[in-house]
Parts: C-alpha cells; structure tokens; sequence
C-alpha cells in the first residue's frame, strides 16, 4: 500500500531569487529482502547517536527475522522522489495480558461487578484476558528530512493499519518525558505506571549461598540455612543451567503465564514459537534453577557438564540436550548491565510446586540463587566481591556492592514479614523487612518508568445468537489497558526482554 506526499521546500537560486522546488515523496513498505537490508542501514545510521553502544544494522536485522510476527507490509516508510529513505516506523504485532482481568462484561447484568473479582483467572487463555496489540518502534527520521512532520505523517498512518487490522490498542516506549509530550500531541498516547525499584545488594551475602541443598530462611533476616530437609526427609537438590530451547519451552511458557501474565496487565503474551524463535535469541544468556522429584540425576548430555553444585549445565543449543522427565524447573532469570547497574531483564518463579517443594523453595531463595550464578557468570568473583570484568573500568560501582533494578512486584514478592505479622497472621500487612542479601544500610529507592504508553484504538462487541435474539445478550470488550491498572489496581508490568 503506496500514498503520495507533496512537500515543497525552497531553495534559493544563482540569481539570489527564490524559485519552488517540488519535491514527491509515498509511504511504502519494504518488497523484498535487499529492501529490508537497505531499511536496517538506515535505522543504524539514525540511531548513531546512542553512545557507547548504538545498535548496528544486524540487530534491527535480527530483531525483524527472529519476530515469528514480522510482517513487512507493517513496515513502513517516506521514500523521497530521488529513492531516498526520509522516514521509518514499524508496528509490532502482540498479545498483551489484563493480568487475569476478565474484560468482557454482560450489558444487561454484569456491568456492576466487583473489581476485586479475578473472574476466571484459571483459564486465562481466553481472549477476554488478552488484548491484541500493535508495539510502535524503530521510529526515526534522517537528520536531513526533519522537521517536516514525517513521523506524524508515519504515526498516523500506523494507527489507521492497527485499526484496520483489529487490534485493539497500541503501545509504544518512550524514554524521555519530551518524547512522551510529543507521542501525547501527535498521535494522543497516553502514559502507563510501571513500578519499579532499586536496591543495593549485599554480594558477601549472596555470593556465599550455596546450592547443594534446600533453603530455610531465618526470619531474623540473619542468615540462610543450608541442609534442612523436605517433608519427606529428603534434601532438596538444586542446580543451575542455561535454558535449553525448545525442550524447556512449554515448562517456560507455563511459568511465564502463571507468574506474570495472570498478575500484570501490559506483560506479553507469549507462545511456544515465540520462546523458540525470538526470546532463545533475545535472551540466550537464559538461566533456569531446576530440582529433581526424586534422586534420579538429570542428565544434560555432557557429564564434565553435569553436576550439582550450582554451576551451569548444559546449553542453549538444540537437540545436544534434554531435560530429564524428574526434573522441575523451579524459576528463570536474565540480567543486563547497564548505566552502571544490573536490570532484572527477565524473571519468573513457578507458583505450582509440589507442597513439599514449595516448603523449601520461595521466590526469594529463587531469585537470590539465579542472581548469585547470573552475576558469577558476569565474572563477581565470590572471594573478593568484585566483578572481574569491570575492575579497570569506569562505572560507578564500589568492591562488593552491586545496584539491582527489578519490578517493585517483585520486590514485594520476596519481602519478608515481620515475626509479629507470621505469629498473627493478619493478611494484607505491610512487609517488614527484605531478604538478608539486600544491603538493608541503604534505603530502596523508587524508580518507576512511565516511558509506556497506550492508545485504544477499538472496542469488539459480540453477541450471543443462541435464541435468535441478538438483542437478548451483547457482550462488550468494554475495558481497556487504563481500566486495568487504574481502576481494578493490576500493576502494568513489560519485561525488558520484550521490549521493542
């Protein structure tokens, strides 16, 4: 689909007199693969700004082939008269979750419902618990063509293509609060809340944890005890490795939709194809902590590999491993670091363990153990708390402490209540204290992200037709992402491995 645009600009002539230049530009989409080579040169040379580290025309590339939901028509371009590209903007096909929030309603019956209701939060594969959504990204203009108005004209044509398609909201990240103001003018974005946190972590603490056996934390928030025994008698065994795709899929994609589609609205949908085909490749640093229901050893295909004692096994190459069937996976995370700082760029815990599992294994001892391998890998030498790799550099980070940011929800998960809240019982209690290997000396610090913004583009309606009245029921897609996290109070939460 091709559109013209008229855009005159003057230019003076050798008699000092001006005259009307004419120049002809349409908005296209990319035909053919060289088109869509030519396309990521462009991006890299737009985004050269981004120091240190500005993405090279192989990463738009990557991030186009490895979406399972690329199409090229949702690229689309100002290509001048001459063939010159001026403009770019790409819509990004999603699902996004409502956090377990049933957005269809009954007219006649239901528009009343209590909002604290998680109606039918066990099946939330229904489309009444997803949005279907297009991501606007790799949106620039060429130093030459700016300021005529090309990214309005790009943005606005996006939205037209959305709401032709059916989706039913878009979204888009932007940085900083002048980026913000100009999405909000020109194509009426509006911002979401993402709460997020940072914490100073004591690294002699978590780079002493050990992995050999379950977990009972004092509730002193002194120290963590190694060696206790599950209900049945037995030690729980745990070990880290990197994710093995696709044979870790499915048990992935089942603790992503339980932890953290079910609780947050905004989190990506994601299914098997993309786990295998863009997340293996976005995220290959993957780690997984896993356990065995009983003693049978895991094998991983390598045996200098395979072992028990926290490090990693395995890879993330397919068909050189396999999972054992007794194996569970406990939990996954990924980490970046950047700005002199670790972001959680990736976590999930398994909230259907075993009891006598669950006993023994939390969110926090979780996270604290993939942490302590994710930051081993990242070369903290567990002796001298300092990172290896950045001894000569210049970030700001001092020996044995290290800045984590992660979603304030998670945060809250691993908080530990006060002894006086455990001997009560009381629910809804604000949470005392955190977990022994966050530096409790330094006060956590809010630092949320209201870069996320949406625009509703469409409202489905269907009808029950059962009795041959269509008048009887109509049902209504009569909430949207602001409903969500305004007013039914779901944290609005994108994992930083899914943005675009």
């Amino acid at each position: 689909m091709n559109s013209d645009i008229n855009n005159n600009n003057q230019i003076p002539n050798n008699n000092n007199s001006h005259k009307i230049n004419k120049i002809r530009y349409k908005i296209k989409s990319p035909q053919s693969h060289d088109e869509i080579e030519q396309w990521t040169h462009f991006c890299e040379s737009c985004f050269s700004f981004k120091i240190p580290n500005p993405p090279k025309a192989l990463y738009f590339m990557n991030h186009f082939q490895n979406d399972p939901r690329k199409d090229m028509d949702l690229i689309r371009l100002i290509i001048s008269s001459n063939n010159i590209m001026a403009s770019s903007v790409r819509i990004f096909r999603r699902t996004i979750s409502t956090g377990g929030i049933d957005i269809s309603s009954h007219n006649n019956n239901n528009n009343n419902k209590n909002d604290d209701v998680d109606d039918g939060i066990e099946d939330c594969s229904s489309h009444c618990f997803h949005l279907e959504a297009g991501g606007v990204g790799e949106v620039c203009t060429s130093i030459d063509h700016r300021g005529q108005g090309f990214a309005r004209t790009l943005l606005n044509d996006s939205i037209d293509i959305m709401t032709r398609e059916s989706m039913e909201c878009s979204l888009l990240h932007a940085g900083s609060e002048s980026l913000r103001n100009m999405y909000a003018s020109i194509g009426s974005y509006e911002s979401v809340l993402s709460r997020w946190s940072l914490v100073r972590l004591d690294m002699s603490r978590l780079l002493s944890i050990s992995f050999s056996s379950s977990w009972s934390e004092k509730k002193d928030g002194d120290s963590y005890n190694a060696g206790d025994d599950d209900r049945r008698g037995r030690p729980v065994k745990v070990s880290t490795r990197l994710a093995i795709f696709p044979n870790d899929t499915r048990e992935l994609m089942r603790i992503h939709s339980r932890y953290s589609e079910e609780r947050f609205a905004g989190c990506i949908v994601r299914d098997e194809r993309y786990w295998n085909e863009y997340l293996s490749r976005e995220i290959p640093d993957l780690l997984v902590l896993t356990t065995t229901i009983d003693t049978i050893k895991v094998d991983c295909g390598d045996d200098n590999n395979n072992n028990n004692d926290g490090k990693e096994k395995s890879n993330n190459k397919e068909g050189n491993n396999y999972r054992n069937r007794n194996e569970v996976i406990v939990g996954f995370l990924s980490i970046r670091h950047r700005n002199g700082r670790y972001q959680l760029r990736e976590f999930g815990f398994n909230l259907d363990l075993d009891n006598h599992l669950a006993a023994s294994l939390d969110t926090s001892s979780t996270l604290s153990q993939l942490l302590h391998a994710a930051l081993s890998r990242a070369g903290y030498d567990s002796i001298d708390n300092v990172c290896i790799n950045n001894k000569n550099n210049n970030e700001d980070e001092t020996d044995g402490v290290v800045e984590l940011h992660l979603p304030t929800a998670v945060l809250e998960d691993i908080m530990i209540p006060s002894p006086s809240v455990l001997s009560s019982g009381r629910q809804n209690t604000p949470l005392s204290f955190s977990p022994p290997w966050i530096d409790a000396s330094v006060k956590i610090r809010q630092e949320n992200d209201l870069g996320w913004m949406y625009r509703t583009l469409t409202t489905t309606s269907f009808a029950d037709t059962e009795d041959n009245n269509i008048d009887n029921v109509v049902v209504t897609k009569s909430t949207d992402i602001f409903d969500i996290v305004r007013h039914h109070g779901r944290d609005h939460l994108i994992w930083p491995s899914d943005s675009f």
